[in-house]
């Protein structure tokens, strides 16, 4: 018995001693775990503080972007309304010639035919203005009027008349 307490002793030894290496091996471990865990620690915060920048950078760009598309909405208000004046200003310009092609193209007999009387009212008045007096009132520097002859208003008239249809 006392043999099989001695190899009973012996088993536990060797039961100690093969948990103390287990407990070594865990150590070592624990101790590659915990060597791990720092190295991902700093590695964690280096990329934290590294990060840092990127991020406000982001920021910075998110916001441009934003002020950037406000910017693009308004320009692209303004064109939409600039067109839309140009094409309101190609109407009125389109109907104000048609208006004046209309007026020239029924006034321009009558203009011509009131010239024409009126340049033989002032040739048949402009030898009488010699009867009335061969003196001009004022000679004046307006280029409507050239003279104001001592004939009369009607004289004047003609003068103004003449020179607004440019018939001599």
């Amino acid at each position: 018995m006392t043999e099989r307490m001695d190899a009973a002793v012996d088993q536990f030894r060797n039961i100690e001693r093969a948990v103390a290496a287990h407990v070594e091996h865990l150590r070592r471990a624990g101790e590659t775990i915990n060597s791990a865990g720092n190295s991902f620690g700093v590695a964690s915060e280096r990329l934290r503080e590294a990060a840092e920048p990127v991020t406000t950078t982001l920021v910075s760009v998110e916001v441009s972007a934003r002020h950037a598309t406000d910017a693009l909405r308004i320009a692209t208000a303004a064109n939409d309304s600039m067109r839309e004046a140009t094409v309101r200003l190609s109407e009125a310009s389109r109907s104000a010639s048609e208006v004046f092609n209309s007026y020239q193209s029924r006034f321009e007999g009558t203009d011509r035919a009131l010239g024409t009387t009126i340049k033989g009212l002032v040739d048949g008045t402009s030898g009488n203005a010699f009867r009335c007096s061969t003196k001009p009132m004022c000679l004046t520097r307006d280029p409507v009027v050239i003279s104001v002859l001592r004939c009369g208003s009607v004289c004047r008239q003609l003068w103004r008349v003449r020179r607004v249809y440019r018939v001599l």
